[in-house]
């Protein structure tokens, strides 16, 4: 007897197939909240699922999905990673706190993580500036700079050279007098090298 309801329910459901083809349920008879929720799902595969949007005549056109802007944040953030030149900062921030932690009395209570953030920010502001100061001669030499790429803007790079410089110098002066002085000296011998010194 099931196998006789289930033969017949689907002999009757393939016989209507075709006068759902003829007639296709029309938007006013679906119930609104069913309507809004398919123009909402409508909406959304087209923003993710399709990256391009076809156009009035046809073509196919850049559609500003929720994973372009994702992957132009993840570009932006790989100019701001690389802009300040990441590794010979971190080897410098390293090694000065490192030494630093040799010549202090750790007894004490040393704030490690200032100095390493000193160490590094001051060299972050000399790796960005020398972005920004040689964009024509990278483009020649070196293709992947960042700003070269077009990671990220001249002016943002400027920008990130003065935040790190003065966050640095302040971190420094947190110390005393004399690191300040210490810093203020490699910041200054950094900027000259990517200013005059670096095509002699």
């Amino acid at each position: 007897l099931a196998i006789a309801i289930c033969h017949l329910h689907t002999r009757t459901s393939i016989a209507a197939l075709p006068a759902l083809a003829e007639h296709p349920l029309e938007p006013q008879m679906l119930r609104p909240a069913k309507l809004r929720l398919l123009n909402k799902f409508q909406v959304v595969m087209e923003e993710f699922v399709n990256p391009m949007a076809i156009g009035s005549a046809g073509e196919m056109t850049p559609n500003l999905s929720a994973f372009t802007n994702l992957s132009m944040a993840l570009k932006s953030l790989r100019g701001i990673v690389f802009v300040i030149h990441p590794f010979p900062a971190l080897i410098n921030a390293l090694a000065g706190t490192l030494f630093y932690l040799i010549a202090a009395d750790l007894a004490q209570g040393i704030p490690v993580a200032s100095i390493f953030l000193s160490i590094l920010l001051i060299h972050a502001s000399i790796g960005s500036m020398n972005n920004f100061c040689h964009i024509d001669l990278d483009a020649k030499t070196k293709p992947r700079k960042p700003i070269v790429r077009g990671d990220i803007g001249p002016r943002a790079a400027l920008v990130i050279s003065c935040v790190a410089a003065i966050a640095g110098t302040l971190l420094s002066l947190s110390f005393s007098w004399s690191t300040l002085v210490v810093a203020l000296a490699v910041l200054i011998s950094g900027m000259a090298y990517n200013f005059w010194a670096k095509g002699t």
